[in-house]
Parts: structure tokens; sequence; C-alpha cells
């Protein structure tokens, strides 16, 4: 008969409707509700039960920071909504412009961060549009637009006159285009930050997304531009910056990612570029800057990185470039560098139709470090035209090349380039493994550092006009010797004024071990000032021809024919024959013109030796021919030690300049 007593621990529903309360204001958040099925008389209060119908009036009713306009999908996707001929703007910061279907959460005091705004699910797009114009206009600092289609606008998103500071976010958004001359989006007056995340630039008739603003700054992440006509994405602003994540560039008819402002800016991490007509990643402006991370350019009808602007530069970590229908790497502006860092051209079964890496920009760079490997290049691994380059190949590979593994021509200009190879690999080149010619004077050389050159079709170093040095790495106490090995006719043949130092490397399955031939020179003795033809110390030389080491001298004495000769320095060389032909000899000093007058003295002359017998002993034995026997004997002729060119240490990398991580 007692009454039974609820027990106040019990669940129960909650009644009471409780109201989204906006942290920042203190009051409910203001929701104007916009759908164009809507029917009924007049525009509408903007309410959920009676939204209005256009973009216009809605933008008119929201005069609040914080308002968020939430257009329903309603008929749009057939009937799209048409923004002011303007676009559709914002009247004051932090105010909100969300589709129907969006995940975006709004922070609340009593519930947490919480969705309102999905009732359809993330694949229902309200479709908006404007042919004459721009599309949405974000001119407000803490702007917020989220999941909305635009279709056919000459504009996508702009920003209208801009603004300072501050942050505008756009996620989930899709730019389609339809007609001619359509952007996706424009920053041109904004030094405010942008966050584009979850983009989708499709099928437009103009760049997809630009920063011409001085000075801008976008982030764009986990975004996906497809069949877009004009560049990919452009930083044209000076001093702009736009930095990439997480994206992926598909099928682009014009350049993927381009830096062209002065001094902009751009960072790519963990991206991918596919299907590009024209070149993936370019730096064309004045002193521009892209670093490029994790990133993979299966295929371009272009090349893969330029660096064309002057002192413009590339960094490339952990790239992967698989097929390119020109050069895949081309380093031509002045003062321009590329950095490659643990990567790979010429990935799996692609081709570089092309050069490998290209360089002809005035004072450049190319370095490859950290096992980065060129492969599969249908013309030369690395191919060097610019004056005063410079090239390190360090840690790294050149692999499988058409024609040369390396090839530097300085001829048309000062052969001032400084080419390193330390501690690398050329292996398969179609022609020579390198190839050097007119790199000299005093600044001008190419090393050959405790590296490896192997299975080249003609010769393992081929050298016209230039000086070399092959061997250790002087900088390592301990250094692994150089190796050459089963590179065609020649191990390294050199002709004219070229300067060879080779010590400490291994020569083997060639026909010829080393081959000089003589210079030009005065019409009696050579000329003491300048440095030895060849320097042979401590090399092992295996050969399968008739000769290990060849020094010919072309002495020709007639008027205007300058008399050639040779000048080397050989000493403690092990030379072996693999053959078994008669009349082997280890090395020749050949001068091939005997008739010339006995008065002209011989061409051949070998720094500190007395006699063949001499020569013979300094070389572990050595047999020693000359052709023709000269009086008096070719050896003997001691001017004293050469005179080196400047001994080079393998340049660094220049230092990486610092980029933040994108958002």
């Amino acid at each position: 008969e007692q009454p039974m007593m609820r027990n106040e621990h019990i669940v129960r529903a909650r009644q009471t409707p409780e109201a989204a309360i906006n942290p920042y204001t203190g009051l409910p958040w203001r929701v104007i509700h916009v759908d164009n099925s809507a029917t009924g008389t007049g525009t509408g209060t903007g309410v959920a039960a009676s939204p209005y119908t256009t973009l216009g009036a809605a933008q008119v009713a929201a005069v609040n920071p914080y308002d968020i306009v939430f257009v329903h999908q309603g008929i749009s996707t057939s009937s799209p909504y048409v923004t002011p001929a303007a676009g559709y703007s914002f009247n004051t910061p932090n105010q909100y412009l969300v589709g129907e279907g969006s995940g975006l959460t709004i922070p609340t005091v009593d519930c947490g961060n919480a969705s309102f705004f999905n009732s359809l699910g993330s694949t229902a797009y309200p479709v908006i549009t404007n042919p004459v114009g721009t599309a949405v206009v974000v001119n407000q600092p803490g702007t917020v637009v989220d999941h909305l289609q635009i279709v056919g606008s000459r504009i996508g998103i702009s920003d209208g006159a801009g603004f300072a500071s501050g942050v505008a976010t756009i996620s989930d958004v899709v730019i389609v285009g339809n007609g001619p001359g359509q952007r996706g989006v424009e920053i041109a007056n904004s030094t405010g930050t942008f966050n584009f995340d979850r983009l989708q630039l499709i099928d437009l008739t103009n760049d997809g997304l630009v920063v011409s603003a001085v000075g801008g700054d976008v982030n764009v992440t986990n975004s996906q531009l497809t069949g877009n006509t004009g560049t990919g994405i452009l930083a044209s602003g000076s001093g702009a910056t736009v930095d990439i994540a997480t994206t992926t560039i598909k099928g682009n008819l014009g350049t993927a990612v381009d830096a062209s402002g002065a001094r902009s800016r751009i960072t790519l991490v963990s991206s991918t570029i596919a299907g590009t007509r024209g070149d993936a990643i370019v730096a064309s402006g004045s002193a521009a800057s892209i670093a490029a991370s994790s990133v993979a350019i299966l295929a371009t009808e272009g090349s893969a990185l330029i660096a064309s602007g002057q002192n413009s530069r590339i960094d490339g970590e952990k790239l992967r470039i698989q097929t390119t229908g020109s050069d895949a790497v081309v380093v031509s502006g002045s003062g321009a560098t590329i950095v490659l860092d643990q990567s790979i051209v010429g990935s799996g079964t692609g081709l570089i139709d092309g050069f490998g890496a290209l360089v002809t920009g005035s004072n450049s760079g190319l370095y490859l470090t950290g096992s980065t490997r060129i492969s599969n290049a249908a013309s030369d691994g690395i191919h060097v035209v610019g004056d005063r380059s410079t090239v390190l190949v360090r840690d790294s590979s050149i692999l499988n090349s058409g024609g040369n593994g390396l090839y530097i021509d300085n001829r048309l200009n000062s052969g001032e380039s400084q080419i390193s190879l330390l501690r690398s690999r050329v292996d398969g080149a179609g022609a020579n493994g390198i190839f050097v010619e007119g790199v000299s004077g005093t600044a001008g050389v190419l090393q050959i550092f405790s590296s490896t050159i192997a299975n080249a079709q003609t010769a393992g170093v081929a050298v016209n006009e230039s000086n070399v040095d092959i061997g250790r790495d002087p900088a390592v106490v301990g250094s692994r010797d150089s190796a050459i090995t089963n590179t065609g006719g020649w191990g390294v043949v050199s002709f004219f004024y070229s300067k060879v130092r080779v010590q400490n490397t291994t020569i083997s399955g060639v026909v010829t071990g080393i081959e000089v031939q003589g210079n030009p020179g005065p019409t009696a003795l050579p000329n003491t000032s300048d440095a030895n033809n060849l320097t042979a110390i401590s090399n092992s030389i295996t050969f399968s021809g008739s000769t290990g080491i060849l020094i010919e001298a072309n002495h020709v004495a007639q008027p205007a024919i300058p008399t050639t000769y040779a000048n080397a320095l050989l000493l403690q060389n092990r030379i072996i024959s693999s053959g078994s032909a008669t009349g082997v000899t280890g090395i020749s000093l050949v001068t091939t013109n005997p008739t010339s007058p006995a008065t002209i003295l011989p061409a051949i002359v070998i720094s500190d030796a007395i006699s063949t017998e001499n020569l013979s002993a300094l070389n572990l034995g050595t047999t020693v021919t000359e052709t023709p026997p000269f009086p008096p004997s070719v050896v003997g002729w001691d001017f004293g030690p050469a005179t080196p060119w400047a001994t080079r240490i393998p340049p660094e990398l220049p230092p990486t300049p610092a980029v933040p991580t994108p958002p």
C-alpha cells in the first residue's frame, strides 16, 4: 500500500532541449538555412522550417561573426545555386559556409565538438556555380567553407580584396570545370593563411590553384587535382609560399607544380604526380625554391624536375621518378641547384627518354647523395655542359645509360667546372663510363675517388683536354681504391692537353689499361711549365691487348703543325697481361712518325726514369718497349716533378634551407 519510490540513480530520457552554445560568444550558434527546393511564398526567414532559397539572400542575412550559412542539397544537382555576380562573400570574420553532408564539427559549451550537418551522408554535395565570375570569395579571416561542389565557374574560390592576417579554412570542396578558361582557386591579394584540405580540382581549363599574392601563404593537404589544363599548383607571387602534403596531381596537361614567383617557395610531401603532359616540378622564378620529400613522379611527358630560374633550387628527398618523356632532371638556370638525396630516377622498368640529368646553367649545381640512383636513361646518365658547373655524385650510382654514364663538355666556356664522383658507381653505360672534354685551367677538374666504373662499352674514362684525378678519397684515411672493370677498349684514354692522374686504382677486363696521346707542344722540348700528361702510381692493371700502358706522341716536324709530346710519371704499377698473344708489353712508348729529322728531340718524356730498365724496375719488373728507339733514349729527360693542378676536396652539399613541415 506504500507508494513506490523511484531510485534517483535510474537513467531517464531527457526531454528538455538544450541549445548548442558557442564557446566564443556565449550565445547559441546561429544557423541560416538555404534550400532551393523549398516551396511557399517569399524568400523564407532562414530558419529550418522556412529556409532561404538563394545564396544571395543568405549572404545578406549573415551579418554576425560565427553565423553559419547551411546549404541544403535541395535540387542543386540539376539546378545549381547561382552565387551573386561578384561571388558569395563574407560580411565579417569567422563566418561559415557549410554544405549538407558535411562532417564538420563545431565546438559547444556542453556537448563538446558536435556534428549537425551530415544528414545526407558525405557523398551528397550541394552544387553552386557562377558562370561569369567567382563562386565563393573568401575575404575574411576565420572563414570556414566546407563540403560544397562548385561547377562551371570562372574561378571556384578566390580571396577577393584579401585579408592581411589570420587563417581561412576550406575543406572537402570539389571544383569542376565544364567550359573554357575556368580556374579552381586564386589567392591574389592576401598575406593571411589559407588552409585547403580534401580539395578536389577536376577538369579545369585553366590553372588549378594559383597563389599570385605577394607573400601569399597557402597549405594544401589530402587533396586531388585531376585532368586540369593549365599549371596544377602555381606560386607566382613574389615571396609566396605553398605547402602541399598527401596530395595527388594526375593527368595534368600543363606543369604539375611551379614556383614561378621571385623567392617563392613550395614544399611537397608524401604526394604523387602521375600522367602529366607537361613537366612535373619546376622552380622557374628567380631564387625560387621547392622542397619535395617522399614524392612519386610516376609518368610525365616532360621532365620530372627543372630548376630554370636564376639561383633557383630544388631539394628532393626520397623521390621516385619512374618514366619521363624528356630529360628527367634539368638544372638550366644561372646559379640554379638541384639536390637529390635517397632518390631514384628511372625506377623499375621506367625509361628516361633523354638524359637522366642535364646541367646547362652557368655556376649551377647538381648534387646526388644518400644512395641516389639514376638509371635507364636513353642517352647520357648525367650530361653537363654548363659553365663553372659543380656536380657531386656521392654514395650514389648511375646505371644502364644508353650513352655515356657521365658526360662533361666545357669546350665552349671557361672549363672551370668541378665534377666529383665519390664512393659511387657508374655501371652499364652504352658508350663511355665517363667522357670529359674541356674541363681545364686552374679550377676545372674531374675527380673519381673510391668509386667504380664498370661494364661500359667503349672506355671507362675518356679524357680530352681536361684535368682528371682518379684514386682514393684523399679526405679519408684508409679509403678504398677506385676500380675500372670491363669497360671495352680502355680503362683510361686521354688526348691532347689532358692532365690525368691515376693512383691506387684497379683496372681490369680491358684491352688497354691506360692510353695517353701527346699534347700539342712547341717545336722542340715539352713546355716545362705544363704538368705531366699522365701520372700513374700504385695501380693494378690487367689487360688483354698488346699493351698495358700506351704512351704515344705524334712527332710531326712541319711548319704550322706543332710537335706533340707526352710527359709521364709511372711508378709502382703492377701490369699483368690476361691474354696469350705474343709481343705483349706492359708499357709501350710510341712515336708514330719515325721519319722526323734526327735533330728534333724525342716527343716522349718519362719523369724520374733514366733508362727503360729503370722504368721497368720502378713498375714492378714490367716490360717496356720503345718504338722507334730514338737516340738519345726517350727516357731520362727528367724535368722534375709534375706541377699538379689544385687538389680539390669533393664539394659538400649546399646547406638545405629551413622549410617548415606542412600542417
